[in-house]
């Protein structure tokens, strides 16, 4: 992959921006493409980041086309913070389709490059539902039947639901269940941003008794989950989960982190639609193209906590 020519939608969001740095650590000598809606200080970051390389380029989308040659598609497009997901909901379905098509159009003429999707382990729980080929991909028909599923679980399913269906094409979605890093928004709804400000500053992490099981890689797994991919030498048109060593327990995280709690009856932002509590994933088939995780759940949190809460007070 250090060779390779390489094309990044959504290259400002936190997932993309940490392989950046991995690939440029690794001694990438290739070329690549950062492609975002707005350039504008885009530009600045990426030099700040990888140290002014020229490997990197930022483009916005209108300057994408099929006459440059890319052996890999990246797209890290997705939703970011749950309560901007409930308020733009319609948009960011719509969004990710548009994109998405973009990437196909150009597999339709360049059909020897491969595309990694980032998708979302929640893709699993409806995955069962397919739709019959033509059939149309729009928001009244995806949502139909489904109550209480996010937009954004919504437009992952409804992509991966395309990706099978152009079986002549190399695509590959990478299910993502949970992702933490140095670069994570500290002030997000998620659960981790709980986590943190209850670390952080001693104050009560409000939640249920209700026990939650979360899976969360770090950079370095995406980062040698997309080497993995890239290199394999045979077809691929699949999904694979991506997984950490293992999957850690709401209560491991507060007894283990000594984190004050104040527990509710009422139903707090962060705890999942459709009773979502082991959310994890099951399979374990891209350790065959050579996976290995970094480590486990509660140890990649936990040195991220430290290491956030360290950057804080330097």
């Amino acid at each position: 992959m250090n060779e390779a020519s390489i094309a990044c939608f959504g290259a400002n969001s936190t997932i993309c921006k940490d392989f950046l740095k991995n690939l440029h650590a690794a001694g990438f000598v290739g070329r690549c493409h950062l492609y975002v809606r707005n350039t504008s200080g885009f530009k600045e970051e990426i030099n700040f980041l990888l140290h002014s390389s020229n490997r990197f380029e930022v483009r916005d989308y209108a300057s994408f086309n099929s006459g440059i040659k890319y052996n890999l598609l990246l797209n890290f497009i997705g939703g970011g913070d749950p309560y901007r997901v409930r308020e733009q909901g319609r948009e960011i379905f719509c969004a990710s389709l548009a994109y998405d098509q973009m990437l196909i159009d150009y597999l339709a003429l360049n059909n020897e490059t491969l595309y990694i999707n980032m998708s979302s382990g929640a893709v699993r729980e409806i995955e069962e539902i397919k739709f019959s080929e033509g059939s149309e991909l729009n928001f009244s028909a995806v949502t139909m039947g489904f109550d209480n599923v996010d937009p954004y679980t919504l437009s992952k399913f409804s992509l991966e639901c395309r990706h099978r269906m152009l079986d002549a094409f190399k695509v590959v979605d990478l299910r993502i269940y949970g992702y933490f890093s140095l670069g994570f928004d500290a002030t997000s709804s998620f659960f981790l941003g709980d986590i943190y400000r209850a670390y952080a500053t001693g104050s009560a992490l409000k939640t249920t008794k209700v026990e939650i099981v979360r899976d969360y890689v770090g950079e370095r797994d995406v980062f040698n989950a997309i080497s993995c991919i890239y290199k394999h030498s045979g077809f691929l048109n699949r999904p694979f989960e991506l997984y950490s060593m293992g999957a850690v327990k709401k209560s491991e995280l507060i007894n283990q982190l000594k984190l004050n709690v104040e527990y509710t009856d009422e139903r707090v932002d962060y705890e999942p639609a459709k009773k979502r509590y082991d959310y994890q994933p099951k399979d374990r088939s891209l350790g065959r193209l050579n996976y290995s995780p970094s480590c486990d759940s509660f140890n990649l949190v936990k040195h991220v906590l430290v290491s956030i809460k360290s950057n804080k007070k330097a």
